[in-house]
């Protein structure tokens, strides 16, 4: 029952950003008002425990989370249109591994620095990718 609580948690800190802006505004109960009143309560603890550390870890997530979004479906766009069947396999692979770093955080066997590190470390790498293929593409032409 701990990692399942944990984890509901973790989900909820995504919004964190959103929560806070609207909490900062006094509108976030208008938006939350068909949410129970122990989510409600919940999401008003994260916010007041939520400091600028822990606020730059989640942006840092998100930020992560758009460029392997566009990153990879900018280089899988460019195989399917090489005609590399191999690119569905190691597509779903991919958005498999990426999802493995959130769970060893939910399982609590490592800490949530390491898992923005590790997104963080991972996000430069996709974004370089498409940068990379391109520049080698338009030097060649």
């Amino acid at each position: 029952m701990a990692a399942r609580k944990r984890g509901s948690s973790a989900c909820w800190c995504r919004f964190n950003g959103w929560f806070a802006v609207f909490e900062n505004r006094g509108e976030l109960d208008g938006y939350l008002s068909n949410l129970p009143s122990e989510s409600v309560m919940r999401i008003h603890l994260i916010l007041a425990s939520l400091t600028p550390q822990t606020a730059g870890i989640f942006l840092l997530e998100r930020v992560a989370a758009l460029v392997f979004q566009i990153g990879l479906s900018v280089v899988m766009w460019r195989d399917v249109r090489a005609g590399w069947r191999g690119i569905l396999p190691l597509a779903i692979v991919l958005h498999a591994a990426v999802d493995v770093p959130a769970a060893l955080f939910q399982a609590q066997f490592v800490p949530l620095f390491a898992v923005d590190g590790i997104y963080a470390i991972g996000a430069l790498i996709v974004a370089g990718l498409p940068v990379k293929t391109f520049r080698t593409r338009t030097a060649a032409a």
